[in-house]
């Protein structure tokens, strides 16, 4: 694929990589780079990007000379199956405005990696509905834009928001990192994913999320400062 093809190439050109494959070894060296891509659908629909991106980047772990079989029985179709897996898991993210096609992405992705041995695996912390073309950046939740001063010199900030975002993103990364990390092997390690994400990313970060959603409202002729403020006032307790 055009979009994945040169981030493979520049693996290949890795020391470590070139040196296990001069010598033969097969140390997972080129498939743990290549899991550590991050491809990203910004508008997925029902997912096809994110299908296609997944088969090619499995096969072409499954096919490189550094990849450990996983066991001396298993078949092609097997190896392929299980870096589907690990590519989901690992490296794909999707994001789309309509809560159907973030269903259908899921679906997709099910589809595609699905076996008669493994359970169907956790994906919500890695597609998400949301819009892609509007949002808040961090430096901006810094501060409330003074709207009466917008259409005269332009954002007037007023007050500065809490550090603690930055502590709530720090664990919030931390938490997700244990997600992609855990194989899903069984039902209870699926249940363990979804606990840490209900349970302690998404909680995390709710406070700041309905600061970023009233600071963006501000922008389309809603009256929300004084709410903006309350939201504020709560994330400081």
């Amino acid at each position: 694929m055009h979009t994945i093809g040169p981030l493979l190439a520049a693996i290949e050109q890795r020391e470590d990589v070139k040196a296990a494959c001069t010598a033969g070894q097969k140390d997972n060296s080129f498939a743990g780079a290549a899991l550590e891509l991050n491809i990203l659908d910004p508008a997925m629909g029902s997912g096809h990007f994110l299908v296609e991106a997944t088969t090619h980047l499995a096969e072409e772990i499954a096919s490189h000379p550094t990849t450990k079989p996983l066991c001396d029985k298993s078949k092609d179709e097997d190896e392929i199956a299980h870096w589907r897996r690990r590519v989901v898991e690992s490296c794909i993210y999707g994001v789309d405005l309509n809560p159907l096609a973030v269903e259908l992405a899921k679906l997709s992705l099910w589809l595609t990696t699905i076996t008669a041995d493994r359970p169907l695996d956790f994906l919500d912390h890695h597609l998400c509905c949301g819009n892609s073309l509007l949002g808040a950046q961090i430096r901006n939740l810094g501060h409330v834009p003074d709207l009466k001063q917008k259409k005269s010199t332009g954002l007037k900030f007023t007050w500065k928001l809490t550090d603690n975002l930055l502590a709530a993103l720090q664990k919030a990364v931390r938490d997700t990192k244990q997600i992609e990390e855990r194989v899903s092997d069984s039902v209870a390690d699926v249940k363990s994913k979804e606990r840490i994400w209900s349970d302690s990313v998404r909680p995390a970060l709710r406070p700041f999320r309905s600061v970023a959603n009233l600071w963006l409202a501000c922008f389309f002729e809603n009256d929300l400062e004084q709410r903006l403020r309350s939201a504020y006032r709560v994330t400081r307790h």
